[in-house]
């Protein structure tokens, strides 16, 4: 991924720039304070929305401007550009996946193996900052080298992985496995014994259970011989008592007083009908008699619905109310309480607005001639402007005292036409408002016409309006009118009351109260209830009499079972029986209780089983756990151990390409050595004396920095290769930056996939052939670039 431009507004010491990258060696020159370093913090910024040199980015608002924007173009190999977009309180990009700076984010670790702390430690160089890992303490470089390579994330893991393993294997001291294998034999052993025991009590409880039903099956014969005796002696006295009731039934004179009230309860219903009919056809007659004051209001009432419900009556009702409406409105509107001077104010309205409507069209008329005539004058300006030889006009010479004169003339013209133009505008005006005005007088001449319509229509029915009004008095009639209007009901209702006397009188030779009295009658009532239970219990007696060779033929079949016994004897026997039932279910219940035990015990041994085998397999599980995390610790120590080993080789291979590069022969070899939790960096000199980083001379140690850092950007699998050195040759010689030149030469034909940015104010560096320019312009009210190739 290449860095192609940045766009900059209010940032900083910049307005508004647009500064463009190339592939390989882009360096950015200009004297100190004039921004250089602003173009470092912009590109940290875009890529990761923070503050590189400033303690917020609250502080880039040039000249504490409401906001600021910084947006990047980077070039995507095999993909479009992708556009990054940043402000105060913005982000966008042009890619429908990344909507947020946190999308960004781990795009770039996804795709790029890139993230802001990576960055900077490794491909970003500050300013005052490329010899800080060099004067760090050996136990703070290993730190620093560790995280840089990943290392740390692995020892995290490693320590954590210890602290499990050592936290299992406490765990594991906690259980006796060996002790708690022998419990759960102990306890299965026991299980086998309470089962083998509960087995037996189940035959035991088998034998008695049957025991028990063949002695519940004994005593029920012989109940069912007792309820069987029982009958017998019952049907004995139902049969005696069956002769009373006979007896008592068959009595002539008890039979026919039974089948008169019989009959006369069949009639009775009928015989009340009569009774009530008898008092009803009294009342309805005095009721007739009544009603017939109320006749002639009746007729009176019944004219007036008739001519209400006639249509031509609802229409006149309709003019009338339409009528007075229109006539309130009308009156309302013109505030005037003769409708007949209404109408002539409405024909002197129409006759103006007639006057009024031609006015206008001459108006409009007329400055429709004034418009052309100011095009034409407006024209002969333009001519007259534009021509230099002949009057377009008087087709004389045109010179230049003929040509103003013929101006100020046509002006004049304009002029004198544009004010005839406004005043018959304004009188224009004048007539729309009166127009407006009289268009909404004459907005009531349709009311006005409607009602004299109205008035018409009613001429033509005065003649029924003057009978209505006379028959509208009967409405008052209403109440007499109701009453009279139940006449037919009643008439009908009397007929059929005497129709049910004459029914009664043509089926019956006896009097309908005569049956009334007899069937009211309390003691004829008691004696028929008392005559039908008879009957009823008769019939219940008959019926289990007939039962009697029934039961006899049953108990002669239980007797083949139980012998002849004396009745007297059975409920002796059942007590008996009931006795030894009740001693074997006593037992059941022993035995019962006793299983019932001892299930309870295997269910809480068999939880207990289930405890310690829950437990032995936690024990298989923390064994299980330990031996993983024993064995991870190990593959992770060799893991560290190895990459240690890997980096430092490959640290000493490249770091000592490089710094051969500076070092002009002064030393024979470089050592970046991983010992005893701490990082060593040394340089040998030719006679074999070793120097520590630290007390290398400025340039020395700024080379070796330099080296360091491209070394890292080199091993580590990064694939956003855009290398940012800000002022790295702090300390060097001239000789030192000269071989730093060569170098960068060097590094870019060999590793053309990177591309640097480089900020100096060393001329032996700036001018490296082929390197893309950006030099930095401070002005008074800002800074600006200028861009060009060496």
């Amino acid at each position: 991924m290449i860095l192609k431009s940045i766009k900059i507004e209010n940032f900083i010491v910049y307005d508004s720039e647009n500064i463009n990258f190339e592939e390989g060696l882009n360096i950015i020159t200009g004297e100190n304070g004039s921004g250089k370093s602003s173009i470092v913090q912009a590109i940290y910024y875009g890529l990761f929305g923070k503050s590189l040199y400033y303690r917020n980015v609250e502080s880039f608002a040039r000249n504490k401007a409401k906001s600021f924007q910084v947006e990047l173009e980077l070039e995507e190999k095999g993909k479009s550009r992708l556009e990054i977009r940043r402000s105060r309180n913005s982000f966008w990009t042009n890619r429908y996946g990344l909507r947020s700076s946190t999308d960004l984010k781990n795009y770039l670790l996804e795709n790029y193996n890139i993230n802001e702390w990576k960055y900077k430690n490794t491909l970003l160089i500050e300013q005052g900052q490329i010899n800080s890992l060099i004067m760090k303490t050996e136990r703070e470089r290993f730190e620093e080298f560790e995280k840089i390579f990943g290392i740390d994330l692995l020892k995290q893991i490693l320590n954590s992985s210890q602290e499990l393993a050592r936290e299992y294997k406490r765990r594991l001291g906690e259980y006796n496995k060996q002790e708690i294998i022998e419990k759960i034999d102990n306890m299965k052993r026991e299980i086998d014994e309470l089962k083998k025991k509960n087995k037996e009590r189940e035959n035991e409880k088998l034998i008695l259970e049957q025991k028990r039903g063949e002695m519940k099956q004994k005593r029920k014969i012989f109940s069912s011989a007792k309820n069987l005796y029982e009958k017998l002696k019952k049907i004995e006295n139902s049969e005696r008592e069956l002769k009373e009731i006979e007896s008592y039934l068959e009595n002539p004179e008890n039979k026919k007083r039974y089948e008169i009230y019989e009959k006369y309860k069949n009639l009775y219903k009928d015989a009340l009908s009569a009774k009530n009919a008898s008092e009803e056809i009294i009342k309805l007659e005095e009721k007739l008699k009544m009603l017939e004051n109320y006749k002639d209001k009746y007729e009176k009432y019944k004219e007036y619905l008739e001519y209400s419900n006639r249509d031509d009556v609802k229409e006149l009702e309709r003019i009338i109310k339409r009528g007075k409406d229109i006539k309130d409105e009308i009156m309302n509107f013109f505030k005037q309480e003769d409708i007949k001077k209404i109408k002539e104010l409405l024909e002197q309205v129409s006759k103006e607005r007639e006057d009024l409507l031609k006015q206008k069209d001459q108006i409009v008329k007329r400055l429709g001639e004034i418009e052309n005539e100011i095009k034409q004058n407006l024209k002969v300006l333009r001519e007259i402007e534009n021509i230099k030889s002949i009057c377009p006009i008087c087709k004389r010479e045109l010179d230049q005292n003929h040509k103003s004169k013929i101006q100020k003339e046509a002006k004049d013209e304009i002029e004198r036409i544009k004010k005839e133009r406004d005043k018959l505008n304004l009188e224009l005006k004048k007539i729309e408002d009166k127009l407006r005005n009289i268009e909404n007088i004459l907005s009531e001449k349709m009311k006005v016409d409607e009602y004299y319509n109205l008035v018409k229509k009613f001429e033509n029915f005065r003649a029924l309006w003057e009978k209505w009004k006379e028959v509208k008095l009967y409405s008052k009639y209403e109440e007499e009118y109701k009453k009279y209007s139940s006449v037919i009901a009643i008439k009908e209702s009397l007929e059929e009351k005497k129709k049910i006397i004459e029914t009664w009188k043509e089926k019956y030779d006896f009097d309908y109260e005569e049956v009334i009295k007899y069937v009211d009658n309390e003691d004829n009532r008691i004696f028929f209830m008392d005559y039908e239970i008879k009957e009823q219990k008769a019939r219940i007696l008959k019926d289990e009499i007939s039962k009697r060779e029934e039961i006899q033929n049953e108990l002669d079949r239980l007797k083949s079972h139980i012998g002849d016994i004396i009745f007297e004897q059975i409920d002796s026997i059942i007590s008996n029986l009931d006795n030894e039932i009740e001693e074997i279910s006593m037992q059941i219940g022993r035995i019962e209780s006793e299983i019932k035990k001892n299930i309870e015990i295997l269910s809480e041994i068999e939880k207990q089983i289930e405890e310690k085998r829950n437990e032995l397999e936690r024990i298989l599980n923390l064994e299980n756990k330990y031996k993983y995390f024993h064995d991870l610790c190990q593959k992770l120590e060799d893991t560290v151990a190895c990459k240690r080993l890997a980096y430092s080789r490959n640290l000493n291979i490249l770091v000592k390409y490089y710094f051969d590069k500076f070092a002009l022969n002064t030393y024979k070899d470089i050592q970046i050595l991983f010992e005893n939790n701490g990082l060593i960096i040394k340089a040998i000199q030719e006679n074999g004396l070793e120097v520590e980083a630290r007390y290398l001379s400025g340039g020395e140690k700024t080379s070796l920095s330099l080296s360091i850092r491209l070394a890292i950007s080199q091993l580590l699998d990064i694939k956003f290769k855009l290398l940012i050195l800000d002022e790295p040759t702090d300390g060097m010689d001239n000789i030192r930056v000269e071989s730093l030149r060569e170098l960068f030469l060097n590094f870019i034909q060999n590793n053309p996939e990177y591309q640097i940015i480089l900020i100096t104010h060393e001329e032996e560096i700036s001018d490296i052939p082929n390197a893309h320019r950006i030099h930095v312009i401070k002005g008074w009210n800002g800074s600006s670039v200028e861009i060009y190739t060496l």
